[in-house]
């Protein structure tokens, strides 16, 4: 199929944000509503809900290890492994921004889950559009996702914050996977049910700028608590997919 627009939704952003003036991080962001200390633990629910991606992230990684020709095509097979990596990873490095919020611990955060939205993009991207391009692309894609976030953290710290590439880097999956999702078939089952992982990541996003509020609301879990827990659950339905999905006779 024309990757038309693919190329087009790339552009679009890739041309906002050459548009737009550097972004520094807001300091305000790493002002939690949630900053409970508990069993010596500060900020402890922000940091303890992070258990949920180890959790998801270990059951995906050894179901894919167990049994590594039952659930992908061999060329995504790493794409998904790194993908459950990730997200272990990502229990490590928010777990350790939330202990003691600042840009510095920020970057060890926003590594994990870069290695995790690259890995997943790549994985679908070979799955809808090229399997024959998933490997070649991961390792590239990756450093692209790691650099993005280097980069940022050190205009943080020569005070001249500068966010741009993180985000294309952040935002350019989401803008390409529901356009993949829409325009190419898969050759699985529950295609539509691919959407719930944007779904969950929406919804996490949101629980993430309410997070006073929805603190206030439920006397005692912010927003950025329940942020992990759907974006857990975000990852826990890619599993989920892999597990139940079918390969579509023709």
């Amino acid at each position: 199929m024309n990757k038309k627009y693919l190329i087009l939704g790339s552009l679009a952003l890739v041309t906002f944000l050459l548009l737009v003036p550097p972004l520094a991080q807001d300091q305000q962001y790493h002002q939690f509503a949630d900053q409970q200390t508990m069993l010596s633990i500060p900020n402890a629910l922000n940091v303890v809900s992070n258990v949920a991606f180890f959790i998801v992230g270990l059951i995906g990684l050894i179901a894919l290890l167990n049994q590594p020709n039952k659930y992908c095509d061999q060329n995504v097979l790493p794409s998904y492994q790194l993908f459950f990596i990730g997200l272990m990873l990502t229990f490590i490095g928010s777990s350790y921004y939330h202990l003691e919020p600042n840009n510095f611990t920020l970057v060890f955060d926003r590594l994990s889950i870069a290695i995790s939205f690259m890995a997943l993009f790549t994985a679908l991207f070979g799955e809808l559009v090229s399997l024959k391009l998933a490997n070649k692309m991961l390792l590239p894609l990756e450093l692209l996702g790691i650099a993005g976030v280097i980069y940022w953290g050190i205009s943080e710290h020569l005070s001249y914050g500068d966010m741009r590439f993180y985000l294309l880097t952040q935002y350019l999956p989401l803008i390409l996977l529901p356009i993949m999702l829409i325009k190419y078939k898969w050759q699985y089952s529950h295609q539509s049910s691919c959407i719930f992982i944007l779904l969950f990541y929406a919804l996490a996003k949101i629980t993430e700028v309410y997070d006073q509020p929805i603190m206030e609301l439920t006397n005692g879990l912010s927003g950025h608590t329940i942020k992990h827990l759907l974006s857990a659950l975000s990852g826990y339905w890619v599993y989920w997919l892999l597990k139940n999905r079918k390969i579509k006779l023709e």
